[in-house]
């Protein structure tokens, strides 16, 4: 399949899938301007930015879907906008039938860091990401 074709908000070309969201893949759905079905429901793609030329990551979730939680998100990282390890959201909009976002593209996801360490984080890296999830805490109270 072939997404280069594929834009949103006329900036975005999506490249490739690099994962599935949390909110999980639903039914066979078709992302416009495709002319055939494909799955996309609750899937993370690597696009580019057309204008500036960065990578990004690009969510999408079926308008469909009965768990629609993607604006919420958006707003939450609205909200946690400066803290540490928070990616700067750059579009939240709906098209074809999708609620869709562009975010900075960190690096690997915590997931991926998780399976490199054999399933086992250390006592320090724990303590690391609890501080950091309880820093993201308080900015998101404070601000």
């Amino acid at each position: 399949m072939d997404l280069d074709i594929v834009r949103l908000d006329g900036r975005y070309r999506l490249q490739r899938r690099v994962g599935t969201g949390s909110f999980g893949e639903l039914n066979t759905v078709m992302l416009c301007p495709l002319s055939t079905t494909h799955k996309h429901a609750g899937q993370i793609y690597l696009a580019c930015d057309i204008l500036s030329g960065q990578p990004i990551i690009i969510k999408l979730e079926p308008l469909n879907s009965n768990h629609q939680t993607l604006e919420h998100e958006f707003y939450v990282y609205r909200k946690l906008r400066g803290g540490v390890g928070i990616p700067e959201v750059h579009w939240f909009g709906t098209e074809c039938g999708f609620n869709a976002m562009a975010m900075d593209l960190l690096g690997h996801s915590l997931e991926d860091l998780f399976i490199q360490c054999q399933f086992r984080f250390s006592i320090k890296t724990v303590l690391l990401l609890g501080r950091q999830l309880v820093s993201s805490q308080f900015w998101l109270f404070t601000s």
